[in-house]
């Protein structure tokens, strides 16, 4: 009866024996066919603010208070090496102040009227890299801004995979981790979109699309070559994709908005005032995506809402544990052109949305 009982207590370990040698390694481009989708492993999410405004006039110590009236512990920083002089007080007063920082590292300033190139000299870069990380240790470090973006960016995708490549060898060693700049709504829809049509889900591509994409980009997804300019497009956001496979990133980094459909939609804010729930599975099936071509998990630097109802705060943070996400960022700005809007009142206190953020936070301690 005994060697029964152990052999019992075994079973979960041989199980999973079992299912490392034979399940599939989930390795695989957007072209592969047979691979199935899988979720990372379990986490708690750590929850934190941006506090923003259109003009980013808020003083750092606004700022603070804003993120202790949210329950906030965590925040989005940048530092810009072109203007780096050895330090920045920002970061360490938000440091002084028990805020740690997603940081992001931007080789120059990002506008969106003269967008940089990325970095093609990695050696000078790399030893100004160090000269930051050697004197601050971020929660996470973030490269550049939104590489996909063609807007914010000039240089192709290969100029920015070697940055983050040759920045990676950086933050690894000095112990802390890193991610990518933030895949945001086209590169993940589309990409997903086309996953599973590749691999000949056309239901599954057909019904993703229904609830995630404009219909005015559906023909081109589903009908590939049509565009030249439209498939470019995509191939550059693959290949990124196909890269953080192999580079040792921690993370894949995403910019998320709820309702997703909605994002950089003309009208956006006012098309989704009474949506209170997300979009079902859309986020569950972006990170299930992203662990399965590249093995890393999803963080998000940058993630929102497209109007002012309470409930859509609480049912994203809760799909955020859900997809066992690390770090999820909140954008807290009112920024009528994308239809983002804040979780706070001009003087810092939280508005209803605020309150559901704080409330939730509080309700799930680390």
């Amino acid at each position: 009866m005994k060697k029964f009982s152990v052999f019992l207590l075994n079973l979960p370990i041989l199980f999973a024996l079992g299912f490392y040698f034979f399940a599939d390694s989930g390795k695989m481009g957007i072209n592969n066919k047979s691979a199935k989708i899988e979720s990372p492993p379990v986490k708690s999410t750590y929850f934190g603010a941006l506090i923003a405004d259109q003009k980013d006039t808020s003083s750092v110590d606004f700022k603070i208070a804003t993120l202790k009236n949210l329950d906030a512990e965590y925040t989005r920083w940048t530092i810009v090496i072109e203007n780096w002089n050895g330090r920045n007080f920002t970061f360490e007063k938000y440091e002084d102040n028990g805020i740690h920082q997603l940081l992001n590292i931007n080789n120059q300033e990002i506008s969106g009227k003269n967008p940089p190139p990325f970095v093609k000299d990695t050696v000078t870069y790399k030893i100004e890299l160090e000269d930051i990380l050697s004197k601050y240790s971020p929660a996470v470090v973030v490269v550049e801004n939104e590489e996909g973006n063609f807007e914010y960016h000039t240089g192709s995708m290969q100029d920015y995979i070697n940055q983050l490549r040759a920045a990676t060898t950086v933050i690894k060693a000095h112990n802390l981790k890193g991610t990518n700049g933030g895949l945001s709504k086209k590169p993940l829809s589309f990409l997903v979109y086309r996953y599973y049509f590749n691999r000949g889900e056309f239901d599954k591509a057909t019904d993703f699309g229904d609830r995630c994409i404009d219909e005015k980009y559906i023909y081109n997804l589903a009908h590939p070559g049509n565009s030249a300019s439209f498939e470019e497009s995509i191939s550059k956001w693959d290949s990124l994709i196909q890269a953080y496979r192999t580079i040792p990133i921690d993370y894949v980094n995403i910019h998320y908005y709820e309702p997703f459909k909605y994002r950089n939609v003309k009208g956006a804010a006012d098309s989704s005032k009474d949506i209170k729930t997300i979009t079902p599975g859309a986020l569950q099936e972006i990170t299930d995506y992203i662990y399965n071509v590249t093995g890393k998990k999803t963080i998000s630097n940058e993630m929102g809402m497209l109007n002012s109802q309470p409930d859509l705060v609480t049912n994203m943070m809760n799909e955020c544990i859900n997809v066992h996400m690390d770090y999820c960022i909140w954008f807290s700005g009112d920024w009528p052109l994308d239809g983002a809007v804040a979780l706070h009142n001009a003087d810092g206190t939280p508005d209803p949305c605020g309150k559901a953020f704080r409330d939730f936070i509080i309700s799930h301690p680390h």
